[in-house]
């Protein structure tokens, strides 16, 4: 998906979802994706889910931007 809007990262993570991704509120989703670019020490990109562009928290994609991956020991 985001290479098709030109958005080029380092890395693109997909993988299948299982359970709820907001337990609070029973919400599933059947996919995730992460674009990220590494800058040295750090990922930093965002994560996206399945779902529709239209329809309510039970259907709508999930999706949050400026991520910060960092490895801690």
């Amino acid at each position: 998906m985001f290479r098709n809007l030109n958005w080029a990262t380092d890395y693109i993570i997909k993988g299948n979802l299982e359970g709820a991704i907001v337990a609070a509120e029973s919400i599933t989703r059947k996919r995730v994706m992460m674009p990220l670019n590494f800058n040295g020490d750090a990922f930093k990109g965002g994560v996206g889910t399945s779902g529709s562009m239209f329809g309510g928290k039970d259907k709508m994609i999930l999706s949050a931007m400026s991520l910060i991956l960092v490895h801690t020991k």
